[in-house]
């Protein structure tokens, strides 16, 4: 974490992001019934995080012909089984950046089903996909994202 924070406040990262895997940090993931224990060993991992950054589990899920219109049942969702969950540090900056031409569904959850307080975590999917996708009638990519802390930008 100390990598990415330094990183981030130098600027060498063009999109003002960093992330990795979370088997690269010694998180076990087996399946989306993991995600109290990612979600409390994350918000852990948020003490020190400097003021204007932020941190946040990605979760790819399986893909849809359609985007979500509306947010599943976290017991229906299936994570993508190649792909394992990332945790992301985002400078406030990242967040000012124009927007790109990739299409994006936002479903914002009410509240949250894995015992941290609506403050401390907040919870998002989000179906996607970019111009090339579109133009070739790709499915959507599906991530639940789940934001550490009150000030979320999502």
């Amino acid at each position: 974490m100390s990598v990415a924070k330094k990183r981030l406040r130098d600027g060498d990262l063009e999109f003002y992001f960093d992330s990795c895997h979370i088997d690269e940090v010694g998180i076990q993931w087996l399946a989306i019934r993991d995600v109290p224990r990612l979600v409390a060993r994350v918000l852990r991992a948020q003490v020190g995080i400097d003021p204007g950054m932020r941190l946040a589990v990605a979760i790819p899920l399986e893909e849809s012909v359609e985007p979500y219109c509306t947010p599943p049942s976290f017991d229906s969702l299936e994570a993508d089984e190649f792909e394992p969950p990332s945790v992301y540090l985002f400078d406030a900056r990242h967040f000012q950046l124009p927007n790109d031409d990739t299409e994006r569904v936002r479903l914002r959850y009410s509240g949250n089903p894995w015992g941290a307080d609506s403050e401390s975590v907040s919870v998002e999917l989000v179906s996607w996909r970019d111009s090339r996708g579109r133009s070739l009638d790709w499915p959507y990519s599906n991530t639940l994202w789940i934001w550490m802390g009150s000030k979320q930008k999502v």
